[in-house]
């Protein structure tokens, strides 16, 4: 890697990583270098363990720094990289013997990896390493074939449905089923005792089938926790902890990270309480004083400089709307360069705001800009619908964020079977009845009369079983498996190979969603194994790839398109808001109380921010609606109180 040497701290950046604090709050709002901070003190502390160790803790011990999304952990991870060859961090933190061994032992993850992990370390009994990841939303589809069972007149109900799974997760969260059905859910008072026996045989399923929820994961490694020994091994393998986006984490989160910080620990947490963007899912706007009054004895460090556009402009914007604030708590943020005003674009027509992203992101690249820094953010899913297919049509490269849909396609569900045989030791039993069922003449029957003889069979057995009419196949499957088995491939070779058997097969569409290979493939190419694909590809917060060649290699280079929450964490050259209408902040009653506006006014701050040069807001409303401000359910009403000065409305 090229030599930077390029990153200049600050003194009120310097003072955080010089600090002998065992217990650090870093505040500071977008741009002002948290995250080089929270790299440079990961460095200096594994260069700690790496030199000298420190008492008490594990031989192989490690610092770990946890974020909310994977998108934030991997801009870290990238960002402690580049740090490590800066020749300005060395002399700042002092001599760095063994840079990859530093760089070893810092480990970087999300709070629902790192759980998982950890439940798949120290739970065998619960055998979470057979277990397979899936959305939150997979809790509808359970729950349905439960009600099924239980409740037949509730299968059809959506809003009742919705409703058990918000009681489901607060009593996940440790709260009492009738208390929280008599303060949210009167009408269901009478039902308490169905309610109850339909979440438990929700969550019994769940166990049942080997599934495991992104909240599942967070919720019992904080039942795990309840271990003092496992609470003692695991603060010995972690002596320093590092939290980004503190401000976001849910009191589940919050109550793990108190479990896992010892008397000894080195804790540094790292947020900005005015792009506090969860709420929804249990973060706090007063989360900072909650660190305040957990962990005595702290230092609290505030950034006030920002670094990563240093354009006054687009700073001067997000100050002006974190005034409009009721619970944010930051300093303004000051910059040097001047830089362009931020645009508003005001279209009614959305397809004339698509026309106009494409003829920027154009000149951009003329102008030697990659579209790796250059980001669509919308707050809203359904915003992106039309644009992708816009994209498209322009064969634009694109990877997108927290897709819910398309993630469980047939073919999906037969190349992850695949990998599930070719990566296991063990006969599984559950992947081969997948397989089996794609091949022609297998039905259910047959199948497991099928899996009954190869649980018996041995290698040396070339004799099939000829009652079956595709013997054929199924001759060729085994031989397919086996030669993959025994082959030294990489992760990319082995996953085309099963991409050609797959396609081969009859009851395989031919013809698969454009984001299924690049996908794939880049994940096969980033993962140490093929078994980490499944994982990486069921979790939402891992980018969709959406290139328009048919066979590899791929294309590198892709706009990023994301709700702002997928964002959290992001940097760009160039960020285009795409607005959304009225009607959908209505739906949801976004502009309802004090602290639903706040999370809104708090969402655009996080948009606007992730602009490092050129920042454009585009609304579906004509430029007279704008001016007259007849329209207020919508976010652009907090630009509106706005100096004007500060934009240029188009």
């Amino acid at each position: 890697m090229e030599v930077l040497g390029m990153y200049k701290f600050i003194e009120e950046q310097a003072v955080v990583y010089q600090s002998m604090s065992k217990r650090i709050l870093l505040l500071g709002g977008p741009g002002t270098g948290k995250t080089a901070v929270m790299g440079c003190c990961a460095i200096k502390w594994a260069n700690n363990l790496v030199q000298a160790g420190i008492p008490g803790v594990t031989a192989n011990a490690k610092v770990l720094v946890v974020s909310l999304t994977k998108f934030a952990a991997e801009h870290i991870q990238n960002k402690i990289a580049e740090l490590l060859e800066d020749e300005n961090v060395e002399r700042e933190i002092g001599p760095i013997l063994d840079k990859e061994a530093v760089f070893n032992r810092i480990f970087c993850s999300t709070f629902h990896s790192f759980s998982l992990r950890m439940l798949r370390h120290f739970d065998s009994a619960s055998s979470f390493s057979g277990v397979t990841v899936v959305d939150n939303e997979s809790n509808e589809e359970i729950l349905q074939k439960v009600l099924g069972d239980l409740q037949p007149e509730w299968k059809d109900d959506r809003l009742v449905q919705k409703q058990l799974l918000d009681i489901y997760l607060k009593q996940r969260l440790g709260r009492n089923i009738p208390a929280v059905i008599a303060k949210r859910y009167p009408r269901h008072s009478e039902q308490t005792e169905l309610i109850a026996r339909i979440l438990k045989s929700l969550e019994q399923r769940k166990r049942q089938e080997g599934l495991i929820t992104f909240d599942d994961m967070v919720i019992r490694f904080n039942e795990l926790l309840k271990d003092k020994e496992i609470r003692k091994r695991i603060i010995k393998m972690f002596p320093v902890i590092l939290v980004d986006e503190f401000q976001d984490t849910t009191g589940t989160q919050f109550k793990v990270l108190r479990k896992i910080v010892g008397p000894k620990t080195h804790l540094l947490c790292a947020g900005d309480d005015g792009q506090t963007l969860y709420t929804w899912n249990g973060a706090s706007f007063f989360r900072v004083q909650h660190f305040k009054n957990r962990f005595l004895g702290h230092e609290v460090f505030t950034l006030t400089t920002n670094q990563r556009s240093g354009r006054r402009r687009l700073t001067e914007l997000s100050n002006a709307l974190i005034s409009q604030s009721k619970f944010a708590t930051q300093k303004p943020v000051t910059a040097k360069k001047k830089g362009r005003r931020p645009q508003v674009i005001c279209n009614e027509n959305p397809l004339e705001n698509y026309k106009f992203i494409i003829r920027e992101v154009e000149k951009l690249e003329r102008n030697g800009v990659s579209l790796n820094q250059i980001a669509v953010i919308y707050r809203f899913r359904i915003d992106a619908l039309g644009f992708r297919d816009f994209l498209a049509q322009h064969k634009k490269p694109y990877k997108i964020y927290w897709a819910r849909n398309k993630r469980n396609r047939p073919i999906i569900r037969l190349i992850f079977a695949f990998i599930r045989i070719i990566k296991s030791d063990s006969f599984n039993k559950d992947a081969w009845r997948q397989v089996l069922l794609f091949h022609t003449g297998a039905g259910k029957k047959w199948a497991t009369a099928i899996i009954k003889w190869l649980k018996t069979k041995k290698p040396s057995n070339t004799v099939y079983p000829q009652q079956y009419r595709f013997t054929p196949h199924l001759k060729q499957l085994i031989e397919f498996v086996s030669a993959i088995k025994g082959q030294k491939l990489t992760n990319q070779e082995k996953l085309q190979r099963i991409f050609d058997y797959a396609l081969r097969l009859p009851k395989v569409n031919a013809s698969i969603d454009e984001h299924i290979k690049p996908t794939l493939f880049r994940h096969a190419g980033e993962s140490e194994s093929l078994s980490e694909i499944i994982d990486k590809y069921n979790d939402r917060s891992f980018a969709l790839f959406y290139s328009f060649e048919d066979q590899p290699p791929f294309s590198d280079s892709h706009i990023t398109l994301s709700t702002i929450h997928g964002i959290k964490g992001g940097e760009f050259h160039t960020v285009f808001y795409l607005g959304t209408g009225d009607h959908l902040f209505k739906k949801h009653g976004l502009f309802a109380s004090k602290k639903k506006r706040e999370g809104e006014l708090q969402a655009l701050n996080v948009a606007v921010t992730r602009a490092k040069r050129r920042l454009y807001l585009l609304f579906p409303i004509n430029l007279k609606t704008w001016e007259k401000g007849e329209v207020v359910p919508n976010p652009w009403r907090f630009l509106r109180r706005v100096d004007g000065k500060l934009l240029d409305v188009d």
